[in-house]
């Protein structure tokens, strides 16, 4: 069976190449709504030209993976997949889905809100201060 795939487009003036995800065809419906969901929320505090944006496409950059990180985590990005554990509760899948997201626009842990990178916290749901800071280093955020 084919993944689902949504393509998340860095709009013109980003410096990052396009980059489209494709969610594990074996997500459940609340799994894809908290990858819309996060991006979202990814969009109220990035710049207009950083704005991340769904379609089709055949090209997949990141890939969310529903499976084992194998780092005794709850979920990792490396290598351009997203690994969340399929045993996560969908508020659990939401945050660390919204955290790897960070990791794939080129966000570091802060500490606090999203980005929390602190070994068993559970990322936060929405941003903090420390978050913005890092997004603003990076050149996504205003």
């Amino acid at each position: 069976m084919r993944p689902l795939l949504l393509t998340v487009l860095l709009l013109a003036g980003c410096s990052g190449p396009v980059r489209t995800v494709a969610i594990d065809y074996a997500a459940t419906d609340a799994q894809r709504w908290a990858l819309s969901d996060r991006i979202s929320y990814w969009n109220t505090a990035l710049s207009e030209g950083h704005r991340l944006r769904h379609a089709d496409g055949p090209d997949v950059d990141v890939f969310v993976d529903i499976g084992d990180p194998l780092n005794g985590r709850d979920g990792a990005f490396r290598n351009g997949r997203i690994i969340l554990r399929p045993d996560l509760d969908d508020e659990r899948f939401l945050r660390d889905l919204g955290h790897e997201l960070g990791h794939a626009i080129g966000l570091e842990h802060t500490s606090c809100g999203v980005m929390e990178g602190t070994l068993g916290v559970v990322p936060g749901a929405t941003f903090c201060d420390a978050d913005l800071n890092e997004c603003r280093d990076q050149g996504a955020c205003p």
